[in-house]
This record gives C-alpha cells, structure tokens and sequence, in this order.
C-alpha cells in the first residue's frame, strides 16, 4: 500500500522525446485532415463551376431554337466566313411563288414577298451571343471558338421567269449544329480554369 501511495505522490511526467514526438504525430494527423478538407472543398467549387457552365450553355441553345422554331422560316443561309462558322441567318416572306417542274420545287425570284425579315444568329468574340439584334451577355462565361453550322437537307432552286435559266438555290430544311466550347474566363493555369466541348443537334 505504501508502495501505490509514494507513486501516486510522484511528480514523474513526460520527457522532453515523448513530448515531441506527440507534437509530431499531432501536427501530421492535422496536416492530413486539413489536406483532406481543402481537397473538399476545391472539389466542390470546381463541381459548382461546371455546373454553372452548363446552366449558361443550356440557357443558349434554348434561347436559339426558341428564335429559330417561333419564327415563320422560308430558308436559312450560312453567314460566317469560310474560316469561321459563328453564324447563321434565317430568313422569312422572300419568295412568294412557287412551282412543282421535274419534281424540285422552284421559286421565281421575280416574285419577292413584302416586308422581307432576317434574323442572325451568331457568336461575337468571346463573351457574346447575338440573336436577331439582341446581344446574350453571359457573366464570367466565355464562347471561345464555338460555332453554329448547317447542313442542307433540302433546296428549293430559284429561277428569273424572265430569263429563264436556273439562278441559284435556298435551303429550306437543315440540319443545325452548335458546338459550344464554353469556360469559365480566368487564366489556363489555374487550378479553378474549367472547360467544357457540348453539342447540340436538331433540325428544323
């Protein structure tokens, strides 16, 4: 009994090698638990940014086949460059007549609708979109190279009823495709930088 009471009395504690050696495996548990949250974290941010990207993608393809299914269409042209393929146009109430001759439907060109109306589509720089006049700004989202191309599924061939011959041709049922090439506008190098390549297909 006497012996438990003297080391109960005893003021032993840690030594100086047990009391690092606890400082270390502390400060690497830590170092670990704060390595584990902040990869959390960023994981999360990163998520919430491509989320967002495709919320603004989203929102202008609809934007664009609301345009082109709402609006009364005669045909659709190309109006980007041969290097570029940012635009397209759609037009309505050009040609008002039209023939069955060797099966192809043919528009005379001398018989021009009134009140021709176009509208463009097209991808301005980096960070805008213009639809019939109307500039879609989206915040810290950027277009980068994104394209709208068509590809004709059907023509109508025009002719000059006072010359005769065959003049030119419309399309007037395509194949529309957006290529969107869509990030989030900081620089490359940082760890935030996301980037996304979606397409959207449809026709009209």
């Amino acid at each position: 009994m006497k012996k438990y009471a003297d080391k109960l009395r005893s003021q032993h504690g840690l030594t100086l090698v047990e009391l690092l050696l606890t400082i270390t495996i502390f400060t690497m548990i830590l170092g670990m638990v704060y390595g584990v949250l902040i990869t959390g974290m960023e994981a999360y941010r990163k998520i919430a940014i491509e989320g967002n990207l495709r919320d603004q993608a989203d929102y202008v393809v609809a934007m664009i086949m609301e345009e082109i299914y709402e609006t009364p269409i005669d045909h659709i042209e190309d109006c980007g460059t041969s290097t570029n393929n940012n635009c397209v146009k759609i037009i309505n109430r050009e040609y008002a007549k039209a023939d069955i001759i060797d099966t192809y439907s043919i528009v005379d060109q001398n018989y021009l609708k009134d009140n021709k109306e176009e509208k463009i589509i097209k991808f301005e720089g980096n960070d805008s979109v213009i639809i019939d006049q109307d500039t879609i700004h989206t915040e810290g989202v950027e277009f980068t190279d994104s394209t709208i191309e068509i590809i004709c599924e059907e023509r109508q061939r025009i002719f000059n009823s006072s010359s005769g011959p065959v003049v030119d041709s419309i399309c007037t049922n395509a194949l529309i495709t957006i290529n969107l090439n869509i990030n989030n506008g900081i620089d490359e190098d940082s760890f935030f930088y996301t980037s996304l390549t979606l397409k959207s297909r449809f026709s009209y």
